[in-house]
């Protein structure tokens, strides 16, 4: 982040679970009375990236997710499953520098971008009403996140780079950081390609649609003092 000031002033269980469910589905789900589902899903996913320093804020990336869920029936007798698959999420917000610091207003715009791969594993229980049509499932669980992308760009304004053009006499050029890469942003905000997470929701089905809400944070850090937690409005087809 202190580089950034200065610029501008100038989803290990994505191996086992795969092992994990051909076991359960082989040994249980096959004889199971309630038997296993897949999902197809696509949700509303917001992220925010909260940092660790007194006067700066948190940055809310607007965000959506294509998913996968396989549901894996554990016992004969109890509505029990292991849901394990994978979501898709990109993430992007583009503010005002002085969003970022008034001191910074009409300097131009800061451009963050995210893409990400997160590989859950959760257990849901699901409550079935009398008429068997409608079901609610509450989940909670662990996943893994692989970070791909994620970069922040500076657009100077057209009056910053006509200043600095004026004083100068040469051209502003609007700045990219890699946020994996050490140069780019010093040694504690660096971010971490894997990440251990925690989540946790409910579902609702209604014969083969979805819809559901959960609740998703780091347990490991994303750079030393920075962390992302989200949530997500999801909606799905199973089969």
């Amino acid at each position: 982040m202190n580089k950034l000031k200065t610029i501008l002033v100038a989803g290990f269980m994505a191996i086992t679970a795969p092992s994990f469910a051909q076991f359960l589905s082989a040994e249980n789900a096959e004889a199971s009375n309630f038997g296993s589902y897949n999902r197809v899903e696509f949700s509303f996913n917001p992220v925010t990236i909260s940092y660790d320093y007194k006067y700066v804020d948190n940055i809310n990336l607007s965000g959506f997710s294509l998913g996968y869920i396989r549901g894996i029936s554990v016992s004969k007798n109890i509505p029990l499953y292991i849901e394990v698959g994978g979501h898709l999420t990109y993430a992007f917000k583009s503010q005002d520098a002085g969003d970022y610091s008034y001191k910074y207003e009409g300097l131009g715009d800061i451009k963050t971008k995210y893409l990400g791969i997160t590989v859950p594993a959760n257990i849901s229980y699901k409550f079935t009403m009398p008429n068997g049509k409608v079901s609610i499932v509450p989940f909670f669980g662990l996943s893994v996140k692989a970070n791909l992308i994620a970069k922040q760009k500076i657009e100077w304004s057209k009056s910053t780079k006509n200043i600095f053009s004026s004083a100068y006499n040469t051209t502003l050029k609007d700045v990219e950081f890699n946020m994996f890469d050490e140069d780019d942003m010093g040694e504690d905000d660096t971010w971490n390609r894997l990440q251990l997470g925690c989540n946790t929701g409910v579902g609702v089905n209604y014969k083969a649609f979805y819809a559901g809400m959960n609740y998703a944070a780091d347990l490991t850090k994303i750079a030393k003092k920075t962390r992302t937690f989200s949530w997500a409005i999801t909606v799905g087809y199973n089969f």
